[in-house]
């Protein structure tokens, strides 16, 4: 066949494989292991590196594509050749999409794919001086970065066991995911580390960390060993400051499940967020070591990532919130056991002000598929408005069903993907109770309830009148009502709320001084 027939083929063949969604890709074929041989050299100058990647195929094809950039503004990568089973194959490359082209394979095999390539890209994998001035090189993955330094499915929805074999100078340390396999001295003044899962991980949380670091194990901890990874300059301050990551550990393991990976590693980084919850290595940012401590809600955050968003992943991006919100919630959570009801109360409040002040400025639900940059994704409906859906949920079902739910989730999709609606399908079941209107109009539906209140003595009775005032339909939820009667009595009352307009009597013959809406902080709104 000629070389410019064979071009049109192949040509022809990747625009069409091209035009397959993430959905048309994981029907076609599963990748169940990452191997990856990274090398650094010289002024951290990378070589060429090796990804395989061992693929089930689930239908018959004769084709492969993968997520990998090949050129952006900061350099452009290089392949030397691509292999399945050792047999070069060919390939096309256009942008970030790598189509690999070979004789069809059958539906139930599985076969390994070598992919050997240089990368040029500072994204992804973040190539810098930290601020004492050494080399660093800290893998960034989220959204879907990865796809800048590794060729992968770069999507939450496929996860698969990681294998990283790091080549590096002497002088320097590896972190990775996973168990530390060897550490192996290759010559005079490199050496290669080797880590390994044994769990199945989504593409954003696969890194490395290459630095000068001090290591210190704070301990085990119902089973994990938890340590300190900092820059071996303040290694004195980094230590004291992460000191606090044992408690957040012993709290979730209690309140969720056991912990879910082998190790638990807190790292000072260059990563572009405040924290990064990489499996088993969460990634902080090199600001974050101060001497001060202070951390205790980071690090909560992050550590409750582990449970949900690494170990329980959300299915594709427009699902983060089962990522953000659950961690955001569970840090406050914990806020308030270590500290106290009114740590709690505060950080709900604040996070409830910092969603009303984003509802003022853009009307959008908080699954909102319309959002193509997903870095976008990473605003107070994902995070705080998740955080509060699930704490009004907690009050619609009640406390012991809404943790009873919260465990059976977990415990269901742990080490794989879930989304909105199975989520919502757990809490049915656990609770007994339809709750697709809940749902669909907390996270579905942009916008915040706004209420009014008003109270009149009947005799016997008194009637109470609640309307929910935003232009939006109406909002479910569970309001209580307290009323203040002469000499400072108070009774309390729970109406379930599904209308913009609803009345209620209760037997009561006294004369009420005032009504106060919500006064123990259970409903978000304007």
């Amino acid at each position: 066949m000629s070389r410019l027939l064979l071009s049109i083929l192949l040509l022809g063949f990747c625009f069409s494989a091209l035009a397959q969604d993430y959905d048309q890709r994981f029907a076609r074929a599963d990748v169940l292991h990452y191997k990856f041989e990274i090398g650094v050299y010289g002024n951290f100058h990378y070589g060429y590196n090796a990804a395989h990647i061992t693929t089930f195929f689930k239908t018959n094809t004769d084709s492969l594509t993968l997520d990998f950039v090949k050129s952006n503004k900061s350099g452009s990568s290089s392949i030397k050749k691509v292999e399945i089973d050792g047999n070069i194959c060919e390939y096309i490359w256009i942008k970030d999409k790598l189509t690999l082209i070979f004789p069809t394979v059958k539906a139930g095999e599985t076969h390994t794919i070598s992919v050997y390539y240089s990368f040029g890209s500072d994204d992804g994998l973040i190539i810098a001086l930290n601020r004492f001035n050494k080399n660093t090189a800290f893998a960034d993955n989220w959204p879907n970065r990865a796809r800048h330094w590794i060729p992968t499915i770069d999507h939450p929805g496929d996860k698969a066991t990681v294998e990283f074999l790091v080549n590096v100078p002497s002088n320097l340390d590896v972190i990775a995911n996973g168990k530390l396999q060897s550490v192996t001295k290759l010559e005079k003044t490199r050496s290669l580390w080797h880590y390994k899962t044994d769990y199945p991980l989504p593409t954003k949380v696969m890194v490395i960390g290459v630095a000068d670091f001090e290591t210190q194990v704070i301990g085990n901890f119902d089973g994990t060993e938890v340590s300190t990874w900092v820059f071996a300059d303040n290694s004195k301050n980094g230590f004291a400051d992460y000191n606090v990551a044992s408690e957040p550990l012993v709290y979730f393991n209690k309140l969720i499940g056991p912990y879910p990976f082998d190790k638990l590693a807190n790292v000072q980084s260059k990563t572009r967020y405040g924290g990064m919850e990489n499996a088993s290595a969460i990634f902080y940012a090199e600001n974050t070591v101060t001497g001060k401590g202070r951390l205790e809600s980071l690090f909560a955050h992050e550590i409750a990532h582990q449970w949900f968003g690494n170990s329980v992943s959300e299915s594709n991006w427009y699902h983060v919130w089962l990522s953000e919100g659950f961690a955001t919630y569970l840090e406050n959570c914990y806020m308030g056991f270590k500290f106290g009801t009114d740590s709690f109360n505060y950080c709900m409040k604040y996070d409830g002000n910092l969603v009303r002040n984003f509802n003022n400025r853009v009307q959008k639900p908080v699954i909102d598929t319309t959002i193509t940059d997903y870095e976008e994704l990473l605003n107070p409906n994902s995070y705080q408005k998740g955080a509060w859906f699930l704490h009004m949920l907690r009050k619609q079902v009640g406390d012991s069903l809404f943790w009873l739910s919260v465990r059976k989730f977990y415990d269901t999709y742990k080490f794989a993907n879930a989304d909105t609606r199975m989520f919502k399908e757990v809490v049915e079941t656990q609770t007994g109770r339809k709750l697709d209107n809940f749902f669909n109009c907390w996270l579905y539906k942009p916008g915040l309830p706004r209420i009014s209140t008003a109270f009149q003595s009947m005799g016997d009775s008194i009637k109470i009148t609640i309307i929910q005032e935003q232009n939006a339909d109406a909002f479910e939820f569970k309001l209580d009502v307290r009323l203040k009667f002469l000499n400072d009595v108070f009774a309390d009352y729970t109406f379930d709320i599904k209308e913009k307009f609803e009345v209620f009597f209760i037997k009561n013959n006294q004369q009420p001084l005032e009504l106060i809406a919500d006064p123990n902080g259970w409903l978000l709104r304007e």
